[in-house]
C-alpha cells in the first residue's frame, strides 16, 4: 500500500490556496500598478500587504512543478512510455481540452462586457479568443497545463538519463537545467506555452522535485525542517527586499523579484519548503484535500469572474474594482478558494461513481 506523504500534501493545498490568492489579488496589484504609473503610489499597508502576499505566493506554481516530478521521475513504470502515456494523458489532456474551451468562450466575453476592446469589439473578443488559446493561455494560469503535457511527453526519457547518468550526475544536470531554464526565460519570455524550448526550460523544476525528494524521503528531523522551512521564508523576505531596492523594470528587479515560475529565487523558495515540510513528522492525512488542488487549480478563476460580476452589479462598481482593498480582497479570496474546494469535490465525486458504475 502506497504511503501518504503528509507534509506534501498539505503544503500543495497551501500552494493551492496561493495560486488563488495570486489570481484574486490582480484588481488590488493592478490599482497599485496605475498609481506607480501616474506618480500617486503611497507605500501604505494596502502596498506592503499586497507586495509582501504576491511574493509569497511565487513559490506555489514551482512547488505543483517540482511535486508531479518528484513521483513521475522515481517511478520505474515510467520508462515504460507507452502505459505511461494511457494512463497520464487522459488526466491531463481531457481536463486540459475542456477547461480551455470554457476559458476561451468566458474570457474574451467579459473582457468584451466591460469594454476592454473598444471599437474593435466583438471581433477584437474573437481575435483575443483565438490567440490566446494557440499561445496555450486560454486563461491567464493555463499555461501551466500545456506546459506539463510537454514535460510529460519527456518523462520517460528524462527518467532514462537519470539512470544512465547516476544520481550524482543527475543533480548536477538538474541545477544546470534551473539556471540554464531562469536565464533562457528571462532574456526569452515564453510565446507559446506548449513549445519543446519553454518545457526543456521548465524541466529543471521538474527534475528538482525529484531531487529534493529524494534527499528528504524517509527522514524525520523537526529542527532541521522548521530551520529550512525559516530559510525559505527568510528567500521571500530577500525577494522583497530587492524588490523595494530596485526600480521596477530595473534588471536586477527583474531577474530577482520578477512575479514569474522562473525566477531564481522563487524556486528556491519552493524547494526549500518541499524540504522543510517533507522533514517535518505530520501525522494528518492530508491525501483526499492534495487530490482535489488538481481541480482547484484548473476552476478557481471561474469563481473570480462569478465573485467579481455579483459584486460589480451589487455595488454598481467597476468589474476591475471589486476586491481592491485588503478587507474585501480577504473576504473574494475566502469566497474563491472554498468555492473551487467544492466544485472539486464533486468533480471527484462524480468521477469516482462514473468508475464504480
Amino acid at each position: 500500500m502506497k504511503t501518504r506523504e503528509n507534509g506534501l500534501d498539505l503544503l500543495k493545498i497551501i500552494a493551492a490556496f496561493m495560486v488563488a490568492s495570486a489570481h484574486v489579488m490582480n484588481n488590488g496589484l493592478n490599482a497599485l500598478t496605475a498609481q506607480y504609473t501616474a506618480g500617486t503610489l503611497v507605500k501604505d499597508f494596502t502596498y506592503y500587504f499586497y507586495v509582501i502576499f504576491r511574493i509569497f505566493c511565487t513559490w506555489s506554481v514551482p512547488l505543483f512543478i517540482m511535486a508531479s516530478g518528484a513521483f513521475v521521475l522515481a517511478s520505474p513504470k515510467t520508462k515504460d512510455w507507452k502505459n505511461f502515456y494511457k494512463k497520464a494523458f487522459p488526466k491531463l489532456v481531457i481536463p486540459t481540452i475542456v477547461f480551455s474551451i470554457i476559458y476561451t468562450l468566458v474570457t474574451p466575453t467579459i473582457y468584451y462586457i466591460v469594454g476592454a476592446f473598444g471599437e474593435a469589439g466583438i471581433m477584437g473578443a474573437v481575435k483575443m479568443g483565438a490567440l490566446n488559446l494557440a499561445k496555450g493561455i486560454p486563461s491567464q494560469h493555463m499555461w501551466y497545463m500545456y506546459t506539463l503535457i510537454v514535460i510529460y511527453l519527456m518523462a520517460p526519457f528524462i527518467v532514462s538519463m537519470r539512470e544512465m547518468l547516476g544520481e550524482k550526475a543527475f543533480t548536477i544536470a538538474t541545477i544546470i537545467l534551473v539556471i540554464w531554464g531562469c536565464i533562457d526565460n528571462l532574456t526569452n519570455p515564453p510565446v507559446l506555452y506548449w513549445d519543446l524550448g519553454y518545457a526543456i526550460n521548465t524541466m529543471g523544476m521538474f527534475m528538482l522535485g525529484y531531487v529534493v525528494r529524494e534527499r528528504v524521503k524517509g527522514k524525520s528531523d523537526v529542527g532541521k525542517g522548521t530551520l529550512i522551512l525559516l530559510l525559505g521564508i527568510a528567500t521571500g523576505l530577500i525577494q522583497f527586499a530587492i524588490y523595494e531596492a530596485t526600480p521596477y523594470g530595473n534588471i536586477i528587479n527583474t531577474i530577482f523579484a520578477g512575479w514569474v515560475p522562473y525566477n531564481i529565487l522563487n524556486i528556491i523558495m519552493g524547494a526549500l519548503f518541499f524540504a522543510g515540510i517533507a522533514l517535518l513528522p505530520i501525522k494528518k492525512d492530508f491525501g483526499k484535500g492534495s487530490a482535489l488542488t488538481y481541480w482547484v487549480y484548473l476552476a478557481h478563476p471561474l469563481f473570480i469572474i462569478a465573485y467579481n460580476i455579483v459584486v460589480a452589479n451589487l455595488f454598481h462598481i467597476g468589474f476591475t474594482e471589486v476586491g481592491v482593498s485588503v478587507p474585501y480582497f480577504l473576504l473574494a479570496d475566502a469566497i474563491v478558494f472554498i468555492s473551487s474546494f467544492i466544485l472539486a469535490f464533486i468533480i471527484d465525486l462524480c468521477q469516482n461513481r462514473k468508475k464504480k458504475a
